[in-house]
């Protein structure tokens, strides 16, 4: 008798698990799920969504889900989904590349801290110093594109930098005064050697006692850089080539993992800008930028964050 009734418990369990269609990445406001028993319940990170079961959204919500192929659903909209009908919309195919980058934001999402006491202890460890020109760039990456724009937070209204690049046997390769907090090199031209790092920093023309931290680059090799577009290309058919915040945000881990920060850094933002109000996303992006030495752009984001008001 006992056996049996563990071969039924097994067997329901089972037949419920086949029944799951989502897990919850990210909420935003008081996004509710009616369950099979009938109650209402809250959703939060790490959710399970099964079959049959009701989404409701408020107005201004959001809904970041991880569906059990791997790809991913974005609501953003007021009303009332059935996940059976959501589910339909996704084909049996498993999305790996997509499903093991999403793990990496749930995982991080779910061993955070209160997302609002993170965001300000980032907000007081970060300082802009007065003889420091703070860069807009990871202090570290690699780069896949053939065009690298260099930014940096201008100090005062027409003031004039010394911009220079510098090979690993410390002889500088490039020089150039601007005015602008940017500059844009063609990485051809310079004939820049694949696989070799290459520093940069910046001078003020009138002291070079006010300068810039240095930031290293590196251009990757065509067999590195051959592998890791026809994953991205993997990565982006199992999104659906869907441009939403979260397949940005998967985007932007990708690029992470592969230490590909400054393409990692142009997706951090596209997320955020596309969902200005879900915290998590802007946690991603903060710890991102602190842990890549972008302090003064963390610091600029995260009052931008308190000045919006949103939640």
């Amino acid at each position: 008798m006992k056996m049996i009734l563990l071969v039924v418990i097994f067997f329901s369990l089972n037949a419920w698990s086949q029944n799951q269609e989502f897990t919850v990445l990210t909420s935003k406001g008081d996004v509710q799920v009616k369950r099979l028993t009938g109650s209402w319940q809250p959703l939060s990170i790490s959710a399970k969504l099964f079959k049959g079961e009701i989404i409701k959204l408020s107005k201004n919500n959001y809904l970041g889900l991880l569906h059990s192929s791997g790809k991913t659903k974005e609501l953003k909209n007021e009303g009332s989904f059935n996940v059976s009908d959501l589910a339909g919309s996704f084909d049996s195919q498993k999305a790996s590349v997509s499903a093991k980058f999403a793990g990496y934001l749930l995982d991080e999402f779910m061993n955070k801290d209160d997302t609002k006491k993170e965001m300000e202890n980032l907000g007081a460890v970060v300082r802009q110093g007065i003889e420091r020109i703070e860069l807009d760039f990871p202090k570290n990456t690699l780069i896949v594109d053939s065009t690298i724009q260099f930014a940096w937070f201008p100090r005062e209204h027409g003031e004039k930098y010394i911009f220079q690049i510098i090979n690993s046997a410390k002889n500088t390769v490039f020089m150039k005064e601007i005015s602008d907090s940017f500059i844009v090199i063609d990485v051809n031209e310079l004939q820049f050697e694949k696989g070799k790092p290459y520093q940069w920093e910046l001078f003020s023309s009138v002291n070079d006692e006010i300068h810039s931290d240095t930031a290293i680059f590196e251009l990757l090799p065509g067999n590195r850089k051959q592998t890791l577009m026809v994953e991205l290309s993997e990565l982006l058919k199992e999104l659906d080539y869907d441009e939403t915040a979260l397949n940005y945000l998967i985007i932007a881990k990708y690029f992470e993992k592969n230490k590909l920060n400054t393409s990692a850094q142009k997706y951090y933002a596209k997320s955020v800008a596309d969902a200005p109000g879900v915290d998590d996303y802007l946690f991603a992006y903060l710890k991102f930028l602190q842990a890549n030495g972008m302090q003064s752009k963390a610091e600029r984001l995260y009052k931008q964050k308190q000045f919006s008001g949103t939640n």
